[in-house]
Parts: structure tokens; C-alpha cells; sequence
């Protein structure tokens, strides 16, 4: 169907057959994604900074900028700022040491 052909179509809807379609539209939807219904399951995490990290971890900055080198230190980064999230600062102590062997 054209655009031409739709801009006529939808003139002859009156505005309670539009609505009654966008409700219709929506139930199914909502019964497709059922998150879209209850919203996101948990508020959006306040990202927090370097000096704060290293106050929970209880590390010099050189430390923590030495694990972000590394990769062991999930970071974030805006321009010349590093910001983290403290729940993926706290998983990423769940996970195991990555050592490498010299030789």
C-alpha cells in the first residue's frame, strides 16, 4: 500500500475507529512484551567516581587505574572522565583472577 493510498484510507477513519485500532494495537503489545507493561525491573544505577571506587575497594588510585589498564576494573568513558556502576565494580570481584605466565 502507497503512502497516497493510506493518507486516503486513514481519512475515512473517524477518531474513535483510530483509537479503538491503537488500543487493539497496544494489547497486543503488552501481550507480546510483558515488560513494557511493568517498566524496567530496577531504577537506573547513579554512575559513581574514581575516588569513590577506590574508597571501596580500598585501593590507591594507581591500583585502580592500573586494573582499569588491565581490564579487570569495568570502567566507563565520557571525554578525559572514567565513571563506573557499582554493581558491575562488585561483580567484577566475583569473577576469577586472570593471571598470566611469564615465559
Amino acid at each position: 500500500m502507497s503512502a497516497k493510498e493510506f493518507s486516503f484510507k486513514a481519512e475515512l477513519l473517524t477518531d474513535q475507529e483510530i483509537d479503538q485500532i491503537a488500543d487493539c494495537v497496544v494489547r497486543k503489545l503488552l501481550q507480546h512484551v510483558p515488560t513494557l507493561a511493568t517498566g524496567p525491573e530496577k531504577p537506573a544505577e547513579a554512575p559513581i567516581k574514581m575516588r569513590d571506587v577506590c574508597r571501596l575497594l580500598q585501593i590507591s588510585d594507581t591500583t585502580a587505574r592500573d586494573w582499569i589498564r588491565k581490564g579487570t576494573l569495568p570502567c566507563h568513558r565520557k571525554g578525559n572522565r572514567v565513571y563506573f556502576f557499582k554493581s558491575e565494580v562488585l561483580q567484577s570481584l566475583e569473577q576469577p583472577l586472570r593471571r598470566t605466565w611469564g615465559g
